[in-house]
């Protein structure tokens, strides 16, 4: 093993791990609509997961991981670019939805602290930042860690005033992107063997853990040194349960762990899906808007429809619709049109 070693970008076992992550932050996203809740999956999920976070660290973390050591500044721009095509693509979509007074701020995250037009873009913006900055953050990886867990510490907050008008990432988010670039040196299946190995360790951490859960009245702890261990522990819960998944049902997770291309664009649709899916209800039927079941299967609906539209783009559209709204593929729609003119 050395430290230049390409990192493939499927497994199964990543991949499904991902797909539940997806799944959980469209849950997570049901009360920002007019639905009453998150339903029953989704509050089982927040019970055993701390939803969303979870989900988040294990995509902080693993955006990292897929992330080749040496990233060149040019090469860093690249992927910028094709993270920042779909966010803009998506904030103008959703961009005549809002109800406050939007501005290219509300896209771009200059000087705006809230959240973009498709509020769990967040996380792309963020990811844009980390990209830009990854060269840097590799060359001084060790730098780097120590100083995201001294301010996740000091209350996870950077406490530089220039930087609130940059759209910086949370220390402890940056440090789940730093652990991933880390273990970025070590090939997958030595990741995936030792976490096999850790196997036991993690479950005895995880019984602490929800046990001290119980003792503390069942809220999720809020100390500051917290967020140094717990985001790690619940995103190593993720990947336990896609491990599970693959040992006891290996064929079907298999052929359920290919649709992972299409998270993103699950990720990117699933709120203004949400919102649209709301209205029609509160218009159509509102009784159902409080209704478990409603609850439980509009999420999986919106997920539904996102696989297919995938499934179509990849077809019809995969050097324009797929690259510009799924982040899958490359943009070469545009290059064919340079060389037929």
């Amino acid at each position: 093993m050395t430290a230049t070693a390409p990192v493939p970008h499927r497994s199964s076992w990543i991949d499904m791990g991902r797909i539940l992550a997806t799944v959980m932050i469209v849950y997570f996203h049901m009360p920002s609509s007019l639905f009453g809740g998150h339903g029953p999956v989704g509050d089982w999920a927040h019970s055993l997961f701390e939803n969303p976070r979870a989900a988040l660290a294990f995509f902080f973390i693993f955006s990292g991981y897929f992330v080749k050591p040496h990233m060149t500044l040019h090469r860093a721009a690249s992927k910028a670019v094709a993270l920042f095509l779909p966010y803009l693509c998506w904030n103008l979509i959703c961009l005549p939805g809002l109800n406050d007074a939007a501005s290219w701020q509300r896209i771009f995250g200059w000087g705006y602290p809230g959240p973009p037009c498709d509020y769990p873009l967040w996380f792309v913006r963020d990811l844009i930042l980390l990209t830009l900055l990854t060269p840097c953050l590799q060359r001084y990886l060790p730098v780097f860690m120590l100083t995201c867990a001294v301010f996740t510490l000091w209350g996870n907050q950077w406490h530089l005033a220039w930087l609130q008008q940059l759209p910086l990432p949370t220390p402890d988010n940056t440090l789940l992107y730093l652990s991933g670039l880390a273990l970025s040196r070590m090939p997958l299946a030595a990741l995936h063997a030792r976490f096999q190995k850790s196997v036991p360790f993690l479950l005895v951490a995880l019984a602490i853990y929800y046990a001290a859960r119980v003792v503390c009245g069942g809220g999720p702890p809020h100390a500051s040194w917290t967020h140094l261990v717990i985001p790690f522990l619940l995103a190593s819960a993720i990947l336990l349960v896609s491990e599970a998944i693959l040992r006891i049902w290996p064929n079907a997770a298999e052929r359920v762990a290919q649709w992972a291309p299409a998270c993103f664009l699950v990720y990117a649709a699933h709120a203004p899906a949400l919102i649209l899916a709301g209205q029609l209800t509160a218009l159509l039927a509102p009784w159902a808007l409080g209704n478990k079941l409603v609850q439980t299967a509009v999420p999986l609906a919106v997920i539904a429809c996102c696989l297919a539209a995938y499934r179509i783009m990849r077809h019809l559209s995969p050097g324009l619709l797929l690259p510009l709204i799924c982040h899958e593929g490359h943009l070469n729609l545009p290059l064919r049109l340079l060389k037929a003119q």
